[in-house]
């Protein structure tokens, strides 16, 4: 078949053909000097538009790496989506990591630099959404134990200092144990947070049992009296989370 013309057109050309015309990107263009060419055979535009088709799949990849970083895992399940075949992707993921444009260990850097930077996010948590990503272990186990242990105990007190200040009615018991459980969930493990078990001490627990006593005298204090309101309020107390001794000791001043 004779090449009667070849256009240039958005992302690349059109060949004409007898009878048809094809796209092709530039690289597949220069690849098989189709400029150059005064005919093709059929068994020739078969193989470019194989061709073709992978270049089709590396600027769609490109597209996709261009928004933001990806994990090599991320690039192939997108490219797999949009129904490519397996070796053309891997082929895809070569070149790009060749070129520049893909690597899980600046993948690792990035999200490290931003999960330390804009968030409390604790090590277990960081790990889990590495995983996630298709990570292998290699690239991050390393960096993530280079991080201090004053770090990660730095950010802790800055998720119970914020806690804390959120939170105006737990008891000191409480308090603390709704912190554990949430540090656990941020991704802090038990034993890390063994570190810092007591910098939340700040003993207002007599504070709260007194308002917590107010309060109790006023709704239970029109039924009961004497030592029977002394013994439903200091059950109430229990129940929140407060210490017996501490209860006992603020009911005497009552």
């Amino acid at each position: 078949m004779k090449v009667e013309k070849i256009v240039k057109v958005k992302n690349g050309y059109e060949v004409y053909v007898t009878g048809r015309k094809f796209f092709v990107y530039e690289d597949v263009l220069l690849k098989y000097e189709l400029l150059l060419r005064k005919k093709v055979s059929e068994a020739l535009i078969e193989e470019i538009l194989k061709d073709n088709c992978f270049y089709e799949m590396y600027e769609k990849g490109l597209k996709f790496l261009k928004v933001k970083m990806r994990s090599v895992r991320e690039v192939f399940e997108y490219l797999k989506k949009e129904g490519y075949d397996s070796w053309n992707i891997q082929k895809g993921i070569d070149r790009y990591e060749k070129e520049g444009y893909l690597s899980d260990e600046a993948y690792v850097d990035s999200f490290l630099h931003d999960a330390l930077s804009l968030s409390l996010k604790g090590p277990l948590k960081m790990k889990k959404e590495l995983q996630a990503k298709g990570i292998a272990e290699t690239f991050y186990e390393d960096k993530l134990e280079g991080i201090s242990n004053r770090v990660w105990l730095d950010r802790m007190k800055k998720i119970g200092e914020k806690r804390r200040r959120a939170d105006h009615r737990s008891s000191e018991k409480m308090f603390k144990e709704k912190l554990k459980a949430y540090l656990y969930q941020e991704g802090y493990s038990y034993e890390m947070q063994g570190c810092m078990e007591n910098d939340f001490g700040d003993n207002r627990d007599q504070e709260l049992i007194r308002q917590e006593i107010i309060k109790g005298k006023r709704s239970l204090g029109y039924k009961y009296s004497g030592s029977a309101l002394k013994e439903k309020l200091r059950m109430r107390l229990y129940r929140k989370g407060f210490s017996l001794s501490e209860i006992d000791e603020a009911l005497k001043e009552e």
